[in-house]
């Protein structure tokens, strides 16, 4: 009797055992199935952003070029970009500036994410090397009243403080001629 009780308990245990091992491998394969479908997602996403980085900077120089077009700004024209070896990269893009009379290299084109009270904009700066201070052109995508709006909101504030940062971001530039291409 005391054996046919053992041999129930030891059944009756090794069915739980098996139950939990079996529900364990069902919770890892699904677990496992998840952390595939993050890694596949976030792969797409990188890869995304790899390639669209050339099309995301020629867009930024033709918004440069507009607002330089708009303001009837002609001393320079958008040249190739210059990489930045700074977090501000995110925020902020940098060209170089290709004087129309001059043939020598010797200011940059920047176009930065500013927060205004219509939300991020764009803001176009030139800057030369020999000045202390950037030269404010004007706000991209922005046309109008609206414009005007922002200007008088921002002008004496953000745009004066990027301006001041300017020569700092332009120090963190590549100038060794490794300009990113991609």
């Amino acid at each position: 009797m005391l054996n046919d009780e053992l041999e129930e308990y030891t059944e009756n245990e090794l069915k739980q055992e098996s139950a939990k091992k079996l529900f364990y491998k069902k919770l890892a394969i699904k677990a496992g199935i998840f952390c595939g479908m993050l890694t596949v997602f976030f792969g797409i996403l990188i890869t995304a952003a790899y390639f669209g980085r050339k099309s995301w900077r020629t867009g930024l120089r033709i918004e440069i070029e507009k607002v330089f077009a708009q303001n009837s700004f002609t001393e320079y024209s958008v040249g190739e970009n210059v990489k930045l070896n700074s977090t501000l990269a995110v925020n902020c893009s940098v060209y170089k500036a290709e004087s129309v009379e001059k043939k020598d290299f010797d200011a940059y084109a920047l176009i930065i994410r500013m927060p205004t009270l219509y939300g991020p904009v764009g803001s176009v700066y030139v800057y030369e090397t020999k000045k202390s201070q950037a030269q404010f052109i004007g706000f991209a995508q922005i046309k109008g009243a609206i414009n005007q709006s922002v200007q008088n909101a921002a002008l004496n504030s953000q745009v004066k403080y990027w301006g001041q940062k300017i020569p700092k971001i332009i120090a963190t530039a590549d100038r060794e001629g490794k300009n990113e291409k991609k």
